[in-house]
């Protein structure tokens, strides 16, 4: 029994040393110094991080109204195509391959839009982390 008080008073010795030298180290401020500056670059991180999400939502923007515009014309151009206003066969072809073409641009559009959305959804998670870590280096400062 003797043994296990030495260990404990030990240990608590150890506590005491350890607690002094952080209270010494924190009064000397060079810690909250350290801690001060990682704080700014993480909440400078966390600004770049959220001007980088406003230019993907305005790209995102972008690219669903040019997504609209794109599907209202191949929309018009089939109504036309198969309204019968056109009888004319060179005019049908030509009717055709506008319609060909828009559908293409419609789907390198979205598939556009998926990817930067994949990012958009990228950079968020990072927002998160780097919103936690400044708040959390803040409080650590204060």
């Amino acid at each position: 029994m003797g043994t296990e008080r030495v260990l404990a008073l030990q240990e608590i010795d150890t506590a005491i040393d350890r607690l002094g030298s952080r209270r010494r180290a924190l009064e000397s401020g060079e810690v909250v110094a350290g801690v001060r500056t990682a704080a700014d670059e993480a909440e400078m991180a966390y600004g770049e991080l959220k001007l980088q999400i406003d230019e993907l939502d305005r790209d995102q923007r972008r690219f669903e109204s040019e997504l609209d515009s794109l599907t209202q014309k191949e929309a018009a151009e089939q109504k036309r195509m198969f309204d019968g206003s056109s009888a004319n066969a060179k005019e049908l072809a030509a009717l055709q391959h506008e319609i060909e073409a828009l559908a293409k641009r419609r789907i390198d559009r979205e598939d556009e839009l998926l990817a930067l959305m994949e990012q958009r959804e990228t950079v968020a998670a990072a927002v998160v982390e780097a919103e936690s870590r400044s708040a959390e280096l803040r409080a650590e400062v204060d």
